[in-house]
């Protein structure tokens, strides 16, 4: 019999059986690079056509086996040997997946904590976890390719803001239309009480600023999200009534709108900071908006 050391990791110390044993199943042992041939009743453990232990099956538990320690280890060759040292892999998963610097301090830190088999350099980080690679992916922006616009309201985008947290005080408006030219990037917002509205917002909007453009210059495309507000019946008559090319992005793709997008970030981020630098309550967002609208109107931008 072969006398050696083989580090077998996942045994499991169950101490309500019968006897007190150290069990192993025979995937951490073929992990191990040995292999099991059950014959008359005991297991023999062997690698490469040299047996290096046996294992006995526990009475009473059916194939259960568990792996005999010898007193004559002379004369079988045979060590057993149980340690409360965990794979590193193993504190990695039971630490909810925190990287390899963190483990590596907490034994310092940890009384009674050892780490067996480091499988990561002092001060790296990774370590090589699919389920962390699987958590950690996210989606890809998608870089939707613009083409360029050479006049106002060639191309305008539209979104809705909200609910906000509060109301209006006044004419209890929930939500925020806003509107963007692609050409000069103006902006222009329409407080709603509903999502209903936004159709009605756009035909004020379609009017009063093909009139401030001039030029008999037109909307001639349209690009929103796929919200019913902009897929209803009512909308997409207006827009076949009107001639405006209707696009809609792709579903949870907000990307795709990336210049409404911004500005909702930009207005109500600018909004809801002038009322707390103001001290007042929330329920007034409307004019901070209206405000933060044509202060971002006035100043440098990307069309600049």
């Amino acid at each position: 019999m072969q006398i050696g050391k083989v580090i077998v990791a996942e045994v499991l110390l169950v101490s309500d059986l019968d006897i007190e044993a150290d069990l192993l199943s025979v995937t951490a042992l073929m992990r191990a690079s040995l292999g099991v041939n059950l014959e008359g009743g005991i297991a023999e453990i062997h690698k490469e056509k040299i047996i290096w232990g046996y294992a006995k099956p526990v009475d009473g538990w059916g194939g259960l086996y568990y792996i005999e320690e010898y007193e004559g280890v002379e004369e079988y060759g045979l060590a057993i040997q149980c340690t409360d040292k965990q794979l590193f892999l193993t504190w990695h998963c039971r630490l909810g997946h925190v990287n390899g610097k963190t483990i590596r301090s907490m034994p310092q830190k940890v009384t009674g904590m050892e780490i067996g088999d480091p499988t990561t350099k002092p001060g790296e980080r990774n370590i090589d976890c699919a389920d962390c690679l699987r958590g950690s992916q996210h989606q890809i922006i998608s870089r939707y390719p613009f083409s360029k616009v050479y006049r106002k309201l060639a191309r305008i985008s539209a979104d809705i803001a909200g609910p906000m947290r509060l109301p209006d005080i006044t004419w209890g408006y929930k939500y925020l239309l806003v509107i963007i030219d692609h050409y000069s990037r103006y902006i222009w917002v329409f407080p709603l009480i509903t999502k209903d509205m936004a159709i009605s917002a756009l035909k004020v909007f379609k009017a009063k600023a093909e009139n401030q453009a001039g030029l008999g210059l037109n909307i001639l495309t349209l690009q929103t999200d796929n919200g019913r507000e902009f897929t209803g019946k009512a909308f997409v008559k207006w827009v076949q009534e009107t001639g405006i090319e209707h696009i809609t992005c792709a579903p949870y793709t907000p990307s795709m709108n990336s210049y409404v997008e911004s500005a909702i970030k930009s207005i109500i981020g600018h909004a809801l900071a002038m009322l707390w630098h103001a001290g007042v309550q929330e329920d007034m967002w409307v004019l901070p908006a209206k405000a933060s609208t044509y202060l971002y109107n006035r100043v440098p931008n990307k069309s600049f």
